[in-house]
This record gives C-alpha cells, sequence and structure tokens, in this order.
C-alpha cells in the first residue's frame, strides 16, 4: 500500500468508539433507557395467538358483552404529570416551567440548576405478577427500599402500582444518596394518586 498508514478501525468497531467513564448525563438516561426497553418489550408481547384473525372493533356503548372485554382492556396513557403536584416539584426543585408530557411519562426542569423530577408509569401488565421485574445486571445491583421501592442508578426509584412497572428519577445530587428521601415521599404520592 505504499507506506500509507491504516486508519481504520478493527472489525466490529467505529472509528468513534473509544472506552471512556460514563458521565453523569448517561448515568440519568440510563433508567429511561431500561424504561423504554422494557415497555416495548411488555408491548411486543402481546401478539395475538390466531394472526390471521381481523382487528378487534370496538363494541358501542350500551353493547358491551364478555367478548368486547379484551379489546376494551387498552387504557389510555396515563397523565404522569398530573401524579405530581405544582407545590411538590417546586419543594425539589424550586423554579420550574411545568412538566414536559410524554406517553405515560412526565419531566420536570429546572432551567437553571437542570435539577429534575421524571415520573415515568408503564401500561398495565408491564408488572404482571404485582412485583417488580428482575433487574437487569447489566445495570448494576439495585439496592432494597422501603415499600416495595427498588432503588436503581441513576438517582432512580422502580416500583409497583396495581400491575403497573413504574420509575421515578430525581436529580438535585449526582454524587451521593441525597436525593432517596425525596425518591420515597414522591413514590407515595404517585401511588396514592394512581
Amino acid at each position: 500500500m505504499g507506506g500509507r498508514i491504516m486508519t481504520e478501525p478493527p472489525a466490529g468497531r467505529s472509528p468513534e468508539h473509544r472506552p471512556e467513564p460514563p458521565s453523569s448525563r448517561r448515568r440519568a438516561a440510563l433508567p429511561m433507557v431500561t424504561l423504554a426497553l422494557g415497555l416495548l418489550l411488555a408491548g411486543c408481547s402481546g401478539s395475538s395467538s390466531d394472526p390471521d384473525a381481523p382487528p378487534a372493533e370496538p363494541t358501542p356503548a350500551g353493547n358491551s358483552s364478555a367478548a368486547a372485554a379484551p379489546a376494551d382492556a387498552k387504557e389510555a396513557p396515563v397523565d404522569a404529570c398530573a401524579l405530581l403536584t405544582d407545590a411538590e416539584v417546586t419543594a425539589v426543585l424550586g423554579r420550574h416551567e411545568g412538566g414536559r408530557p410524554g406517553e405515560g411519562s412526565c419531566v420536570w426542569e429546572n432551567p437553571e440548576s437542570y435539577h429534575s423530577v421524571t415520573v415515568e408509569i408503564g401500561e398495565p401488565g408491564t408488572a404482571a405478577t404485582g412485583r417488580l421485574p428482575t433487574p437487569d445486571p447489566a445495570f448494576g445491583e439495585p439496592e432494597p427500599g422501603p415499600d416495595g421501592i427498588r432503588f436503581v442508578r441513576g438517582n432512580g426509584a422502580e416500583f409497583v402500582v396495581d400491575d403497573r412497572y413504574c420509575h421515578l428519577v430525581v436529580v438535585t445530587s449526582v454524587t451521593d444518596d441525597r436525593d432517596r428521601p425525596t425518591l420515597i415521599r414522591l413514590v407515595g404520592a404517585v401511588r396514592d394518586r394512581l
């Protein structure tokens, strides 16, 4: 090749691949990625046993029957922004610009400090047994908390309400566990309102 040095990365590696320690933003995003993957997998598992069956038609109100019950079981996503009051969020973050809703989630952020509160509510059946799913060891070892709460990386708490997997993240301190009492209090508020 005439003395040229090849700068191509080894097979299977991109040129951008450089080992580096995870930043606090990456650690904070890890629980959200975990929840998104869990919800995606839960949504994929609910397929029909008869692939040739037509999609269920909605039953008009007043004509309900036992056969129509499974089609009606799909609930609208929860308005996660309504699960915490403005006063509760302000007590944690100070100034914020209100919650930014997502499908089954809400994020509040202080634009000056970047402190945040995130609530994510899974669809019915995401915790079908009423228990938290087995933790993925790739995301580190979770720690048990009170009342069925499981503390996870990124200042997060996983918990179950009925048959829904839920996740709450409070980020005001990324260097220690100072946010845990706030997590416990806000999990209680969410459970009371869901």
